[in-house]
C-alpha cells in the first residue's frame, strides 16, 4: 500500500516540480527583462552624453563656445554707443546696417544686407580667439565682381575663427565652395560653379584663385548650364599654387590656356577636361604631370 501510495504521488511531485521550474524560469525571465531594461536605459544615457560631448566639441573649440554672439559686439560695430547706427542682438541673431549674422549649432550664416559695400566692419564674434566651427555661408553679394567675394581666410580673420570644415559663398551668377580651411594655411579644396554665363565670372575666378593661399590641393571649375559658359584664364592664374595636385574643368568653353598657365603647377597629378571646348591644344604636350 505504501509503495502504491508513493507511486501515486510521483506524478503530483513531478507536477509540483514542473510548476516550481516554470515559476523559476518566469522569475529569471522577469529578472533578465529588468536587467535588460536597466542596461538599455544606461546605454541611452551614455549615448546621449557622448552625443552632447560630440556636439560641444564640434560646435566650437573656444572655452565658452560659439553658442552665442559676444554681448558687446554692437559696441565694437558702432564704436561705442549705437545711437546713430543700427545694431542689435536677439539670441543668436545679429542685425546691423550692413549685414546679418545667424548662428546655429556649428554653422554661421552671414548675409550682406547692404548692396553697396562700405567697409570691412566685421569684428571678432566671440571673446575667445581659438574658435572653430563646421561651416560658414556668405550670401547677399549682388555681383560676382563685388569686392566682398573674397577667400574664406578673409572672413575667418575678421571673425576671429581659426578653422572651419566648409565655406560657401553665393553670388547671382556664381557659387564658390572651399573645404578644410585654416586661418594660417587657407583651404585645401576650391570649387567654382557657374550658375549663368556672366562676363564677370572669369574675372572673379581669376582674382579669387590668385588671392587664395598656396596650400590648395584641388581646384574644380564647372557648369551644368544648358549652354557652355566661357572661362577665360589669365596667364598667372595659378601662380604660387605649387601644391595643387588636381585641376578639373567641366562643362565650359575654356579660353586663354597656354604653356605658361601650368608653369607653377609642379605637383599636378591629374588634369581633367570634361565636356569642354578648347581652341588651343599646344600646351598639352608640355604640361608636366607628376607620377
Amino acid at each position: 500500500m505504501e509503495h502504491s501510495k508513493l507511486w501515486d504521488l510521483r506524478p503530483k511531485v513531478r507536477e509540483r516540480r514542473f510548476k516550481w521550474t516554470s515559476v523559476g524560469q518566469q522569475q529569471q525571465q522577469k529578472s533578465f527583462e529588468v536587467r535588460h531594461s536597466v542596461y538599455r536605459k544606461m546605454s541611452a544615457k551614455i549615448l546621449l552624453i557622448i552625443l552632447l560631448l560630440f556636439i560641444k566639441h564640434c560646435t566650437i573649440s573656444c572655452i565658452k563656445g560659439l553658442d552665442r554672439i559676444r554681448a558687446d559686439y554692437c559696441e565694437l560695430y558702432c564704436g561705442g554707443s549705437c545711437n546713430n547706427q543700427k545694431c542689435s542682438i536677439d539670441n543668436r541673431i545679429l542685425a546691423t546696417e550692413d549685414y546679418k549674422m545667424e548662428l546655429s549649432i556649428s554653422k554661421l550664416l552671414f548675409t550682406w544686407t547692404n548692396r553697396d559695400f562700405q567697409q570691412w566692419n566685421i569684428y571678432q564674434i566671440a571673446n575667445e580667439s581659438d574658435c572653430s566651427i563646421l561651416k560658414i555661408t556668405v550670401a547677399g553679394i549682388p555681383r560676382a565682381d563685388d569686392t566682398r567675394l573674397r577667400p574664406a581666410v578673409q572672413y575667418l580673420r575678421l571673425l576671429g575663427i581659426q578653422e572651419i570644415v566648409e565655406f560657401e559663398m553665393y553670388a547671382p551668377s556664381l557659387t564658390i565652395a572651399e573645404r578644410e580651411i585654416h586661418i594660417d594655411s587657407g583651404s585645401e579644396m576650391l570649387d567654382f560653379k557657374y550658375l549663368s554665363d556672366s562676363t564677370v565670372n572669369s574675372v572673379a575666378i581669376n582674382a579669387y584663385i590668385r588671392g587664395s593661399m598656396n596650400n590648395t590641393k584641388q581646384i574644380k571649375i564647372y557648369a551644368y548650364t544648358s549652354e557652355k559658359p566661357t572661362l577665360t584664364i589669365e596667364t598667372h592664374m595659378f601662380e604660387g599654387k605649387t601644391k595643387l595636385q588636381m585641376l578639373v574643368f567641366s562643362g565650359l568653353n575654356v579660353e586663354g590656356l597656354t604653356t605658361e598657365t601650368f608653369d607653377h603647377l609642379t605637383s599636378l597629378v591629374r588634369l581633367v577636361f570634361d565636356n569642354v571646348v578648347l581652341k588651343n591644344f599646344e600646351f598639352f604636350g608640355l604640361v608636366k604631370i607628376s607620377h
